[in-house]
């Protein structure tokens, strides 16, 4: 998926930050959740020298929300994965799950659709897509 090809850095290094949020949302990191952040990382482009500078000081990312709500429910159904990724969504991790939804325009019934839709298989383009 080419889906942030056509992206700003700092709308990848906000998205990067987002998933390192989300990572440590419940208190902890962990290593699976790392590791589904550092696999954004790389998909989106990042450099390991950028990866490090923004978990280094995230305050210097200049904060950018991307314009499209198709690239908003990307960004969402991304965290959403890094959510899962260890197995356990806990309450915490949904309450900032919810507040990336509202940031990016999606009501808590879409972010209930987006992530019925994950869970049974729908194609994460058809998803995307949906939002166009």
């Amino acid at each position: 998926m080419g889906f942030f090809s056509d992206r700003s850095k700092d709308e990848k290094k906000t998205m990067f930050l987002a998933a390192v949020q989300m990572a440590m949302a419940d208190g902890h990191l962990d290593p699976k959740e790392f590791a589904w952040c550092m696999v954004i990382a790389a998909r989106i482009g990042l450099t390991e020298s950028e990866v490090k500078s923004v978990i280094d000081n995230p305050t210097s990312v200049n904060l950018t929300i991307p314009k499209s709500k198709k690239e908003r429910a990307l960004n969402l159904i991304e965290l959403i994965y890094v959510s899962k990724s260890d197995g356990d969504v806990s309450p915490e991790e949904f309450k900032v799950l919810v507040a990336f939804a509202m940031l990016y325009g999606f009501s808590a019934e879409q972010l209930q659709s987006i992530t019925a839709g994950m869970a049974g298989g729908r194609a994460i383009e058809d998803i995307v897509n949906s939002f166009a």
